[in-house]
């Protein structure tokens, strides 16, 4: 079976992706700073990743068109 690796060591290869870890954690905790989500919780496996995230209405509702476009 074929596995496509995220992060981690492929153990068929010995090709560490671990670097791709730390890029999709800061990236997953960037998304508050442009969207109008919380992160809540998040998972990060060798070839997925789980998200909880909370959509703040409240927020995305204030935003102005031109800020939603920026955005």
């Amino acid at each position: 079976m074929q596995c496509a690796f995220l992060c981690g060591t492929d153990h068929n290869t010995g090709q560490c992706y671990e670097h791709r870890r730390g890029w999709l954690e800061d990236k997953l905790l960037f998304l508050p700073e442009v969207f109008a989500v919380d992160v809540a919780a998040y998972a990060i496996m060798s070839n997925h990743y789980h998200a909880v995230l909370f959509i703040d209405v409240e927020r995305a509702n204030s935003w102005n068109d031109t800020e939603v476009i920026e955005r």
